[in-house]
């Protein structure tokens, strides 16, 4: 084992990673095996519907926070970093009280809504607290294993919930339900971080408010569109079957993305913000670049690793969707895999955006990706009349985008930092 492998492996990053990549696995694990026995008892039409709704209350967990949290990971002092995660949770519940009241009038006023979309502005809620603003809480290494239990016990309790309402109610209300309630029960686990979070919400003065908000424009003007964009561009084949009313292939489309995206996105957001918090705690520009380029070398051996692992496990789990209306599965999964390999590959420079000024061009990247991989799922459905080869198109195209946008984004920063463009790992 050679010194620099040896001093990442002994890092106090690293041990950290290593933790809560490990607990979340097991948490990943039993969510995955409840959503493949749950075919059983939901039809892909349900999944459309649960789909749909849960990646609405995902677009809306991508604004409410304002990014907040994410400033938070590299801020320089105890008392900042207190009153940006405040800042987080005090701009998650207005947000939340808005949307409730957006709805409500909207109800009342023009349309009659399904009460399952009451469910969206405190599921967003949750998701917030559990993918952005307890890691960003735990970014400084006192709470990461509470964190950590938070997130594994929310997904044994939606993997439990699920189940049990696949047996007593298996309706798409009941799947959504369980998406609610099984996170809520979890996050109990981590009940006294989020006390001191919402704490340091009341905390937070008019004034202070405002300087904050000033220093946080940046990331609110292309943090938030980038995010919202990647969920538009991920979700948008739930999108596009749903509007022409092919629900059952919304929700093949969600269970494959359930069993190849959902376990990346929790474990990713965990890593995220310690990873973030290494980066900006080193001051040499020189330094920062060796960190991000062995980090993406080490991505790029991860990423075909899983995706060998995520085809043989959906090769796999075909014997668990063998009625017909699931055939499709497996097919997407091994073709979103391909995605997904792109998506590890570019984890450490997304994970660091902020910190290495590259907001801007992670924007580009999100928009760019919002309107090729629709472009390229929807086009060939039409000219092939395959959904599999959509969904393979659309990938791809991901693909060969999120590996264009790693290379300009290391030759950009090598250029930066006075080194050779576009070298890896040195």
């Amino acid at each position: 084992m050679g010194p620099v492998i040896r001093q990442l492996v002994n890092s106090s990053a690293f041990k950290q990673i290593l933790h809560l990549s490990v607990s979340r696995l097991v948490g990943q694990g039993a969510l995955f095996a409840s959503t493949l026995l749950c075919a059983r008892f939901y039809g892909p039409d349900s999944f459309g519907i649960a789909g749909l709704v849960t990646s609405l209350m995902t677009l809306t967990a991508m604004v409410i926070s304002l990014r907040f949290e994410s400033l938070a990971i590299v801020a320089k002092s105890h008392l900042a970093r207190d009153a940006y995660i405040g800042l987080a949770y005090f701009s998650s519940i207005i947000f939340v009280c808005i949307i409730y009241v957006f709805i409500f009038v909207f109800d009342r006023v023009y349309a009659s809504v399904d009460y399952i979309y009451y469910t969206i502005p405190i599921g967003a809620f949750l998701i917030t607290l559990i993918q952005f603003i307890l890691p960003a809480q735990s970014a400084n290494g006192y709470h990461f294993k509470s964190v950590s239990w938070a997130t594994q016990a929310s997904a044994v309790a939606t993997a439990l919930m699920q189940v049990a309402f696949g047996l007593t109610h298996p309706t798409s209300s009941s799947l959504v339900l369980s998406r609610i309630v099984g996170p809520a029960i979890g996050l109990t686990v981590a009940s006294r971080l989020i006390a001191d979070g919402l704490f340091g919400a009341r905390k937070l003065t008019l004034a202070n408010t405002r300087r904050l908000s000033k220093l946080a424009t940046k990331e609110i003007l292309y943090g938030i569109p980038a995010s919202l964009l990647s969920v538009i561009s991920f979700q948008s084949p739930i999108y596009i079957f749903s509007i022409t009313n092919r629900t059952g292939h919304a929700g093949q489309y969600w269970m494959a993305f359930n069993i190849v995206f959902v376990p990346y996105m929790i474990i990713s957001a965990s890593i995220r913000p310690i990873f973030l918090r290494s980066v900006a705690s080193d001051r040499s520009a020189t330094r920062v670049v060796q960190i991000v380029n062995r980090a993406t070398g080490i991505a790029a051996l991860v990423g075909l690793a899983v995706f060998c692992v995520a085809v043989l496990a959906s090769i796999e789990a075909q014997q668990f969707l063998s009625d017909s209306g699931w055939s499709a599965v497996p097919l997407y999964a091994s073709s979103l895999s391909l995605l997904m390999v792109g998506l590890i590959i570019q984890t450490p420079i997304s994970a660091a955006s902020s910190t290495l000024n590259l907001q801007a061009a992670n924007f580009w990247q999100n928009l760019i990706h919002t309107l090729v991989r629709p472009t390229a799922f929807y086009l060939t459905i039409i000219f092939s009349g395959s959904d599999l080869y959509g969904v393979s198109a659309f990938s791809i195209s991901g693909l060969i985008i999120c590996l264009v946008y790693t290379y300009h984004s290391l030759r950009t920063l090598s250029i930066r930092a006075g080194g050779t463009p576009g070298t890896i790992g040195k």
